[in-house]
């Protein structure tokens, strides 16, 4: 996943590979520390790229492209649901 948003952070595949290097010298890469969580790895992970990146979202692309793929299909969704015997039901 690091990769993935890496890649879409910035183009430049040397700091890429820059960034993943950084990343498995952590001690819970090594597996030196087996007490932390997934979220905690996630967010020195997210730290990690904001910093060597010098970017605040690095996800802030691939969200808008995700947004805008919603609304697009937003006006047949709304219809649909609203024609439901159970709105509620049929929007979850």
């Amino acid at each position: 996943m690091s990769l993935n948003i890496a890649r879409a952070a910035v183009q430049d595949e040397l700091m890429i590979k820059a960034f993943i290097e950084e990343i498995l010298k952590t001690d819970y890469f090594k597996g030196n520390k087996w007490t932390i969580t997934a979220p905690e790895i996630i967010r020195d992970v997210w730290l990690t790229m904001q910093k060597m990146f010098d970017v605040q979202d690095p996800l802030k692309t691939v969200k808008q492209e995700q947004n805008e793929a919603a609304l697009k299909i937003y006006p047949h969704t709304q219809e649909f649901i609203l024609k439901s015997t159970d709105p509620f039901l049929e929007s979850l």
